[in-house]
């Protein structure tokens, strides 16, 4: 299991001259924040967008796709083994913004400049599920505010936000009913619950003996299989059909310290997602669409109906005060899933969303 996962997408033909364009996608998780819940959605969204079927691969000449998801800081899994909790600690809202900036930024010096040369730039287009649509916002506040006082390295032509968590969080359902509980476990009793998920899942005997020692192998393996049971049965999720989902579930839960950060990073999002932090740098206007060098980012907002993590009236006022209208075509385009597609779309309904952000995608880079 990656803490990263990347998709390189199609290499371009060497009798493409000039190579086709090139558009970068990052995805940031929401909480838990692991990348590895997120590529059978990638992987989804790679055959939708560099078109691997026959008959519209001849689509895919006009243009690549990269895919690209981050592990939030905290929720690392790939350090873990003998001491695997030495010298960790726990982020909040602001140093998860902090980190996204990081990746990002390193991503972008491993890539180089684009195919097409002539001085363009990398194109970015950020996808933020849940808490990671707020950590988008944040990243693309800083970006717009930095490239006005300097050349950026890369350009960032896309947000779309799925089942974002932007604004008064506490006040959703799920707020009002765990809001205490982030606040009651996020401190010391939330390492206990983190060492008890871990003893129950293995985690803690493997990191005792260490990963690497055959005993610590043999019991991981045995018990992994165990629990990997167990957690489908009790997400209803078919072992065989969704089994990345239940092993990355595992994974989380054998960590015991991206427990504790989930908790403590819930506890974070209640208290600072609150009010509309972003002023017309990131949600646009009028004088925004007519810029050339670089274009603003174009926004895309997919809510979900009946979203435990997301209040009816706080989606309703965003979508009448910042959503597109026919006037102002600037502004961000918003709108409900299909009944019955959920906030955790990961678990069940990866195929249906990656084909709306594919949509999304394509109207960004405008094929």
């Amino acid at each position: 299991m990656s803490d990263t996962i990347h998709i390189p997408g199609p290499a371009s033909s060497p009798k493409l001259s000039p190579p086709p364009p090139t558009t970068h996608i990052i995805l940031i998780p929401g909480n838990p924040g692991l990348a590895e819940y997120y590529r059978p959605f990638l992987r989804h969204l790679n055959s939708l967008l560099n078109l691997t079927s026959p008959r519209l691969r001849k689509r895919a000449k006009t243009h690549r796709y990269t895919f690209t998801a981050l592990t939030l800081a905290g929720f690392e899994t790939e350090s873990s083994g003998h001491g695997g909790w030495r010298g960790k600690r726990l982020f909040d809202l602001a140093e998860q913004t902090v980190h996204v900036k990081r990746f990002v930024d390193d991503f972008v010096s491993t890539i180089g400049p684009a195919p097409e040369g002539d001085g363009a730039r990398p194109r970015i287009v950020l996808v933020g599920h849940s808490i990671g649509a707020y950590l988008l916002l944040q990243h693309l506040k800083a970006h717009l505010r930095g490239s006005r006082d300097e050349q950026p390295a890369y350009d960032v032509v896309g947000g779309i936000c799925l089942f974002p968590t932007i604004m008064d969080m506490s006040e959703s359902p799920n707020g009002r009913r765990f809001g205490g509980v982030f606040w009651l476990l996020s401190g010391w009793l939330g390492a206990l619950v983190a060492l008890l998920a871990c003893l129950l899942t293995g985690g803690l005997f493997e990191i005792c003996v260490g990963r690497g020692s055959k005993l610590g192998e043999y019991v991981a393996g045995n018990w992994q299989n165990e629990v990997e049971w167990g957690l489908s049965h009790l997400m209803g999720l078919g072992i065989t059909k969704h089994r990345e989902a239940v092993v990355a579930n595992a994974r989380w839960l054998r960590s015991g310290w991206g427990v504790w950060e989930t908790l403590y990073l819930g506890r974070d999002e209640m208290r600072t997602v609150t009010t509309d932090r972003w002023d017309d740098l990131v949600w646009g206007s009028a004088a925004s669409a007519e810029q050339t060098n670089p274009p603003h980012p174009k926004l895309f907002f997919y809510f979900g109906q009946n979203d435990h993590w997301v209040a009816d009236r706080t989606r309703d006022e965003l979508m009448s005060t910042r959503g597109w209208r026919e006037d102002e075509d600037w502004r961000p385009r918003m709108e409900l899933a299909e009944a019955g597609v959920d906030h955790a779309f990961i678990l069940r309904d990866n195929e249906t969303v990656a084909e709306k952000v594919a949509e999304y995608v394509r109207k960004i880079v405008e094929i």
